[in-house]
């Protein structure tokens, strides 16, 4: 890992790692928001409040996912030393 910041350790990655991770991270939040705000994956086609609260929350979520990233990349980082 290129130093102790977030994106150094995105940077060491393989590019094609780096897109599968976002890729799995947008599906990955997009199918749990609904689940999270209780509401149908229906309400995505329907752009009312709702889906507003949705897409909120799958950004969250997306951040989040980054964040468990990050962490899951430093502690591989500190067991290989």
């Amino acid at each position: 890992m290129k130093g102790n910041s977030f994106m150094g350790c995105l940077k060491s990655l393989d590019p094609r790692m780096r897109k599968l991770l976002r890729v799995i991270g947008i599906v990955f939040s997009f199918v749990l928001s609904p689940i999270l705000c209780g509401y149908p994956f229906a309400y995505y086609f329907n752009f009312n409040v709702d889906t507003l609260i949705m897409i909120l929350v799958a950004g969250l979520s997306f951040i989040g996912f980054w964040i468990f990233v990050r962490i899951v990349l430093s502690i591989i980082d500190k067991l290989k030393k």
